[in-house]
């Protein structure tokens, strides 16, 4: 019964969107139990901040003064009283010391190429980011956007924010948290690219991502938890809003492709 009513509410909220959502993958690695980990795993900041922000974003109807057990419980993050792996990865306290592939791993390079070997001392920045998806996105988006900014230079034009930030977000919510490889993002001169482990679903293809399309989140409750708190703007819809974007700006369109996952290469340079 707790899987139905999830896919119901995930399916309006996908309808007030105007798009249609679908199951991801059975069964989910957001929604299969965390067994070592106790809601003291979880940071009570975190989970008090995201009902402020899901109830004043999206309307999220539960109270104000909601306990955690009752919000996770709303959320569908509890599975016969144990925590999720999306509730880990949500709120956790330390979600690597659970799920330690969950980490984003950023470089950048000052040149058009990776060069081996890679010494800091010429042209190579790297980092390692850690904590809740929620600030794995503020944390990169951070580390992308700061750089682009300051690199920049006549007549180049930047990466639009809100670009960037949904590349992000589709990266660390439709990945496969089953394996060992994380999140990868890569800074050129000309290009940002970010890499995800985790193919498409059998039921999509690289060009159906131009235009409309099901959405199948392979890891709904991370999905749904960044919508409600305004990390998304829209469900399904992240790709083609990631065109629209660059090409409001004069950017040529970001590419995808499959490369052992899943990439998305923004490029930094205007339109030829």
């Amino acid at each position: 019964m707790r899987k139905r009513r999830h896919i119901s509410s995930g399916q309006e909220i996908a309808n007030e969107r105007g798009a249609i959502l679908r199951p991801g993958p059975a069964p989910g690695f957001d929604s299969t139990p965390c067994l070592k980990a106790t809601l003291a795993d979880l940071n009570a900041e975190l989970i008090s901040a995201f009902l402020t922000r899901a109830r004043t974003a999206r309307g999220l109807p539960i109270a104000e003064n909601a306990t955690a057990s009752e919000l996770l419980t709303h959320l569908n993050l509890l599975v016969e009283g144990h925590l999720t792996n999306a509730a880990v990865l949500l709120f956790g306290r330390r979600p690597q010391r659970f799920v330690s592939s969950s980490a984003v791993k950023c470089a950048h390079f000052h040149g058009t190429e990776v060069t081996k070997p890679i010494p800091s001392s010429e042209g190579f920045k790297g980092q390692v980011f850690k904590g809740t998806v929620f600030e794995l996105v503020d944390q990169v988006v951070d580390f992308v956007m700061s750089r682009i900014k300051v690199a920049n230079v006549a007549p180049v034009t930047i990466i639009p924010l809100e670009v960037v930030r949904e590349a992000i977000v589709n990266a660390v919510a439709h990945r496969d948290y089953t394996g060992n490889g994380n999140v990868q993002v890569r800074l050129f001169a000309d290009r940002v690219e970010i890499w995800n482990p985790g193919l498409l679903p059998p039921s999509l293809t690289l060009e159906m991502l131009r235009r409309p399309h099901d959405s199948i989140p392979r890891n709904p409750l991370l999905a749904r938890a960044l919508y409600l708190a305004g990390y998304t703007a829209r469900v399904g819809t992240g790709t083609r809003d990631m065109i629209m974007g660059c090409r409001g700006a004069g950017l040529p369109v970001p590419q995808f492709a499959l490369k052992e996952g899943f990439e998305a290469l923004l490029r930094r340079g205007q339109q030829a």
